[in-house]
């Protein structure tokens, strides 16, 4: 599993708006963004129950790390204050795991939160990123 979570992050670790301005970046492609945010939040999310179906065996919390180190900060806040912003939604679902992942990933958590200064704040509450009010509360829950 580790090896396949760092293959699928580095696919998203490019520069965020893309470089080319002929190819999107991949989180800008909404079945992209959705599967990484269902990796993320640990399973699929049920409508019907509103709620996640944990997925056995999935540590979502590790995936979080392991995109905090593989994707990192300046990808990552770029997602959600640049281009598009179309990464809004994921980097929420990052910060909401990393919120309810307690202790056991208490640094990261930590370290995510610094990411998230108030200027960068500022720049996602005045920007036009669907599922900014989303992000704004799962970074105000770290």
């Amino acid at each position: 599993k580790a090896a396949a979570s760092r293959s699928l992050l580095k696919v998203i670790s490019t520069s965020y708006p893309s470089a080319d301005p002929s190819l999107q970046h991949p989180i800008d492609l909404p079945h992209t963004s959705r599967l990484y945010k269902t990796l993320l939040q640990g399973g699929h999310f049920n409508h019907a129950t509103k709620s996640v179906e944990p997925a056995p065996g999935w540590d979502a919390g590790a995936f979080a790390k392991e995109f905090t180190e593989i994707v990192g900060k300046d990808v990552t806040i770029g997602m959600c204050t640049l281009g598009e912003g179309n990464g809004a939604f994921v980097v929420a679902e990052l910060c909401a795991t990393l919120a309810k992942s307690g202790e056991k990933y208490g640094k990261v958590r930590e370290a995510v939160k610094g990411w998230f200064e108030k200027d960068v704040r500022d720049a996602v509450s005045e920007g036009d990123a669907k599922g900014k009010k989303v992000l704004l509360e799962s970074i105000g829950s770290l």
